[in-house]
């Protein structure tokens, strides 16, 4: 990512960048000490359905074994090239994408409710959705 962006992003750059998968180190709403990360899902991994959602079983257990079986973290050698960052770009076309959710005009019945919690407060930023 170009920056540090919130969690749903990269949902949506899973699915509309059509990758395998992403990976979001993340605290969520906690402590900066209780970092952990968020897999999601996409490509080749499950059906267009599927595609930008969290890890659910099968697939947990999955990661979880080819995690265990890498061994210590020092032992993993890094790739020198082949990254690619993406353009930031990403947020704008993000954002688009839920202004474009609310749109009661073009969709006038579906009754959308908007939840906002102190951990998405961004969301405001979205051309006051809320």
């Amino acid at each position: 990512m170009p920056s540090a962006l919130p969690t749903p992003l990269l949902a949506y750059a899973v699915r509309s960048l059509d990758c395998d998968g992403g990976v979001m180190v993340t605290a969520s709403h906690n402590p900066p000490q209780d970092n952990g990360y968020k897999v999601y899902l996409g490509g080749r991994a499950v059906e267009e359905s599927g595609r930008g959602s969290q890890i659910v079983a099968p697939y947990d257990s999955q990661i979880a074994a080819s995690i265990e079986a890498v061994g210590p973290l020092d032992s993993i050698q890094l790739a020198e090239s082949g990254w690619t960052e993406l353009p930031a770009s990403i947020t704008g076309e993000y954002e688009a994408a839920m202004a474009g959710l609310a749109d009661v005009e073009n969709f006038p019945a579906r009754g959308l409710k908007i939840v906002l919690t102190p951990c998405m407060a961004w969301v405001v930023r979205l051309r006051c959705l809320c």
